[in-house]
Parts: C-alpha cells; sequence; structure tokens
C-alpha cells in the first residue's frame, strides 16, 4: 500500500490544468513552465497509480479517474485554505470580486457592512465583463451575471433579477407625456449596453412595439458605460431598475414606464461550498437586506 501523499502543489496544479485542459494556459495561469506542469500532473498520476488526462493533439481531456478525482482534490486545497484563512490576521479580510455595472448597487451595502463590523476590510475589485467566470484562488467570493452557476462545488445565492426598462435624464423629453411614448420613442437616441443591442430588442418585443427602429444608435461595452451616458443627457437606456434605483429616487433619472420585462438573467453571490470564508456569511445577509 502506497503511504505518500501528494503536495498541495501538485494538487493546484492538476486542479488548474483540469479547469483549462491545456498545458499552455495552465502553466501561464499558474506562473510555471509548461514542463513543470506536465511533470507535477505525471508525479501525481505515477502516486495515484491511474491516468487523470488524456493527451490530445489539441489539449487534453480528463479521465474518469480524472473527473472522479476533482471534488477530492478540491475539498483538500479549500480545507487547508480555510484552515490556513482562521489562523492568519487576513481572515479579517473579505477578497470579492464583481461586474463592474453593479458598482452603484454594491457600494452603499458594503458601506453599511463596514458601519456594523468595523473590523472587517472588503476588498473590491471590479471587472468591466459581465460574465465574471469564478476564481477562489484569488476571491473569496465572486457576484455573477447570468444564469444560476451549476456546480456541485459552489454554492450561489441569488441577489436579485435583472428587470429591464427604459430611463433617461428628465431635460431629455421637455414637455412629452412619457406614458404615450411609444408613438415618438425611435426619435431619441437609444443607448445600448452591448453590440448585440439586446436589451432594447427585449424591451420592443414585450411592448409588441410596431413603429420604427431609431435611427441614432450608440453601443457601449458594459451596462454601467450605457447608463453613465444616459446621466449625461446622452439618450435613453434600457436600464436594470434594480440598479437605477437610487438615481430615480434622486430624480437624476426618469423612469419612462411603469413596466418592466425579465432579461432572463440575474446577479449571483458565489462561493466554494468547502472553505468558504468564515465572515461570509454575514455579507451576504447584508446584501440581502437591500
Amino acid at each position: 500500500m502506497n503511504n505518500r501523499l501528494p503536495s498541495i502543489k501538485s494538487l493546484q496544479v492538476f486542479l488548474i490544468t483540469a479547469k483549462q485542459l491545456n498545458l499552455t494556459r495552465a502553466a501561464e495561469r499558474l506562473n510555471i513552465t509548461q514542463g513543470a506542469v506536465s511533470r507535477q500532473i505525471q508525479m501525481l498520476e505515477d502516486l495515484l497509480g491511474v491516468q487523470l488526462f488524456y493527451r490530445k493533439a489539441r489539449g487534453l481531456k480528463l479521465t474518469a479517474q480524472g473527473e472522479k478525482f476533482i471534488p477530492h482534490a478540491e475539498d483538500i486545497v479549500t480545507r487547508l485554505r480555510k484552515a490556513v484563512v482562521g489562523m492568519s490576521s487576513q481572515s479579517e479580510i473579505i477578497k470579492l470580486n464583481a461586474p463592474s455595472c453593479i458598482t452603484s448597487w454594491i457600494l452603499p451595502n458594503l458601506m453599511k457592512f463596514q458601519e456594523n463590523y468595523p473590523e472587517v476590510k472588503v476588498e473590491l475589485t471590479s471587472t468591466v465583463t459581465h460574465f465574471v467566470t469564478p476564481d477562489f484562488d484569488v476571491f473569496d467570493a465572486t457576484i455573477v451575471y447570468g444564469k444560476v452557476p451549476k456546480s456541485s462545488y459552489l454554492e450561489a445565492n441569488l441577489l436579485f433579477e435583472e428587470q429591464l426598462s427604459p430611463v433617461c435624464i428628465p431635460g431629455l423629453l421637455e414637455t412629452e407625456d412619457p406614458k404615450k411614448l411609444d408613438d415618438k420613442i425611435d426619435q431619441f437616441t437609444w443607448l445600448h449596453a452591448n453590440a448585440e443591442q439586446t436589451d432594447w430588442k427585449a424591451w420592443l418585443t414585450h411592448r409588441g412595439y410596431k413603429g420604427s427602429l431609431s435611427k441614432r444608435n450608440q453601443n457601449f461595452p458594459t451596462l454601467d458605460h450605457a447608463m453613465n451616458a444616459a446621466l449625461q443627457g446622452f439618450g435613453i437606456v434600457i436600464g436594470d431598475i434594480k440598479l437605477a434605483e437610487r438615481d430615480i429616487k434622486a430624480k437624476r433619472l426618469l423612469r419612462l414606464y411603469d413596466d418592466t420585462v425579465s432579461s432572463g438573467m440575474s446577479y449571483f453571490f458565489v462561493h466554494p461550498k468547502n472553505g468558504q470564508h468564515p465572515l461570509l456569511a454575514r455579507l451576504l445577509a447584508q446584501l440581502l437586506s437591500e
């Protein structure tokens, strides 16, 4: 019987490689050479006595044994990380990643959290990418936009569903009645949060709009860019009502219709099931209280 145990380094290399399924990308992620990745995988396979990957011309593919070993390796690494965090002063720091479009919503919540737990520091890292890929080697939790993440290794808590409706600055409409805009809405500049213009398309379908499309359109890479343009009076944006709530209450933005359309997307607070940061439950409770 082999009493040797794999090193944490070999388990980390295995998990990153299993995620990337490419030696070059795994090496870049781990900041080591491709040869070092291959050696770690080979050493782990020799120790376990099984083949973890099929080597193919275009990359790697997990074997049945490799698939089976993933949850065991994740459990070991996350448990060790939890133990280290629990023994370290860093346990008072929560590292959170989130798409930049929710900054206006999350910052007030973080301020309230800081008031209730002044000894805890939340390090927020924003990304302009809406569809964030969770990276729990760097972050304790991630706010993810999209469909509910399906993984037996992750816990996903729904923060709120995306509900869309047109908004703009009050002065843009002048004396127009916002309740009778369908016949004139094409006269304004439409602001889009992506090149596919999916938000406006969803809204027009929802309203059964039969008019012509606007001749003035401006695309932006993210929702927060489009919302900022709307705040500058550039045009009308299909905004998430939850994210625009503070600007609407402060009368910086005007909501043009009472109804909304669901995009089918939501925002989730995601973290590992095993080895989670001991203070995440408090932060989640604050975000859900909003």
